[in-house]
């Protein structure tokens, strides 16, 4: 699989992200523009690039770090415009991440619910989501200090209304599924350049759904617990899953092979004989 390049992805970063979702300014847009430009002059030549395009990968931590020490010390920017450079690169950086996923591990909620999510439906410190599932039934969710992390700073970049959607598409509707399922496909892409075995995979919305009710259930969560967690109508569904953990284990054992034993042929001496003759 070809490794995502990052000039298709800087390209969709600007015309769909910035110009159609957050309706920037010409002002900030063009400063945006002016970072990725300095950044990608240093790019190329710093990895002897050439006129071929960069791949993705070569945005780590210490290219990073390097470029802004280049900007303080090769065109001496002041500490302002070198943090106004991060500020950029740093949304690019969440634009590829697609934070939508690691909501949905973390709830384990369904895609549906996710997706009708609004930006009220998220509680004032960002530490809880209230979700509607099914029967119109609602239950809040807490969130690990990461994904409030990531939620606080997605409100702060889009500033939506409390009644618009909190994932909404580029035309600032409520995501559709086929809309989350390209997005999820895309990062799968990218993450079976250097996990091979996903090629193989498939790997839909409800798979994170799966994998949170797997996590529970091996952390010896109660399956009613579980059950309450995910929004189960009935106990029976949690209960599939413990069958399907029962599932796993044998299939596990099935790999593994038996400790082996020599065998040998018992030949009793006289001695043994003696003995039990005596008895």
């Amino acid at each position: 699989m070809k490794t995502p390049e990052l000039g298709p992805w800087l390209q969709r970063f600007f015309r769909e992200h910035l110009l159609t979702h957050r309706n920037l300014s010409p002002a900030t847009v063009a400063a945006y523009r002016d970072t990725f430009r300095l950044l990608l002059t240093y790019l190329k030549k710093t990895h002897a690039a050439g006129c071929f395009s960069l791949p993705l990968e070569v945005l780590t931590p210490d290219v990073i770090v390097r470029f802004l020490e280049h900007l303080e010390r090769q065109r001496g920017n002041c500490i302002r415009t070198r943090n106004a450079r991060l500020a950029a690169i740093r949304s690019f950086v969440h634009y590829l991440s697609d934070w939508l996923f690691l909501l949905l591990y973390n709830t384990g909620a369904r895609i549906s619910e996710i997706l009708a999510l609004r930006v009220m439906d998220v509680n004032v410190d960002g530490r809880q989501i209230e979700l509607l599932g099914k029967g119109r039934k609602h239950r809040r969710v807490p969130l690990w200090p990461q994904t409030q992390r990531r939620l606080r700073r997605w409100l702060k970049d889009n500033r939506y209304p409390p009644e618009a959607p909190l994932l909404p598409n580029r035309f600032g509707q409520r995501l559709s599924r086929p809309g989350a399922a390209y997005q999820l496909q895309r990062l799968v892409d990218r993450a079976a350049v250097k996990v091979t075995s996903l090629k193989k995979r498939h790997i839909s919305p409800h798979s994170f759904r799966h994998g949170t009710a797997m996590a529970l259930l091996e952390a010896n969560v109660p399956t009613e617990v579980i059950a309450l967690y995910l929004g189960h109508e009935s106990p029976k569904t949690t209960h599939l899953y413990v069958e399907a953990s029962l599932a796993m284990k044998k299939q596990a054992l099935a790999k593994v092979r038996p400790p082996r034993t020599a065998s040998f042929r018992f030949r009793p001496t006289d001695e043994d004989l003696r003995f039990l003759d005596n008895l």
